[in-house]
């Protein structure tokens, strides 16, 4: 979703230019966290990773972070269902989780219907309780806490309710750092902290976002 309408570069040169259109003066140290051969050769997957890590996967995340050191309640999720208004190019993207939480997702097969009627449960029950876990639930839904190495779970929603731990934790600990230094008005361009970037599915356009409840 991220690079829908984008130039898809074909070559490295082309990768650091739309970076840098992206990144700017940083862009080099993005190329460097997320390096194409991460990726298959795919510049388009490598793209909209950086992309999409940058804004919304790891912003989301360290705004889940905050919240949960103030002592704030969080559940963080992964939405994995294809979204079926074009499963092909939109896979499971940014908002396709909306029409699920509501009950009513489009054009739903059964696995989908039942994930759609289990998050219509789960969102209640979180916004009547502030825990989305409930009776007969198909999965249980563990807070989201990083512990003192920055370990974390969320769970995936999709038919398999997979519990995910250290979702692109390499990744955002890269972006947190840029955040941080950014904030600060400290970044540097010619150096990169964080771990190296880690390898990703193609397929991989989970969404991902966090609830609170105070």
């Amino acid at each position: 979703l991220f690079v829908l309408n984008a130039t898809i570069p074909t070559s490295d040169s082309e990768y650091l230019t739309a970076l840098q259109n992206n990144f700017g003066s940083f862009a080099q140290q993005v190329m460097n966290e997320y390096p194409v051969s991460n990726y298959n050769g795919d510049y388009r997957v490598a793209l909209a990773r950086a992309i999409g890590d940058s804004g919304l996967v790891c912003g989301t995340h360290d705004t889940a972070r905050r919240l949960a050191n103030a002592g704030v309640k969080v559940f963080m999720y992964n939405f994995n269902v294809a979204w079926a208004i074009d499963p092909t190019q939109l896979l499971a993207s940014h908002a396709s989780e909306i029409s699920h939480v509501f009950g009513d997702p489009w054009m739903p097969d059964a696995n989908s219907q039942k994930v759609s009627d289990a998050m219509n449960a789960f969102w209640a029950h979180f916004a009547q309780t502030g825990d989305p876990n409930y009776s007969g639930a198909p999965a249980t839904w563990p807070g989201f806490s990083p512990d003192a190495q920055d370990n974390d779970q969320r769970l995936q929603l999709d038919p398999s309710w997979q519990v995910v731990s250290d979702f692109r934790k390499a990744e955002c600990q890269f972006w947190r750092n840029y955040y941080d230094a950014s904030f600060a008005g400290t970044l540097d361009a010619g150096t990169s902290e964080g771990g190296a970037g880690e390898g990703g599915s193609a397929t991989d356009a989970a969404g991902d976002a966090a609830t609170g409840h105070d």
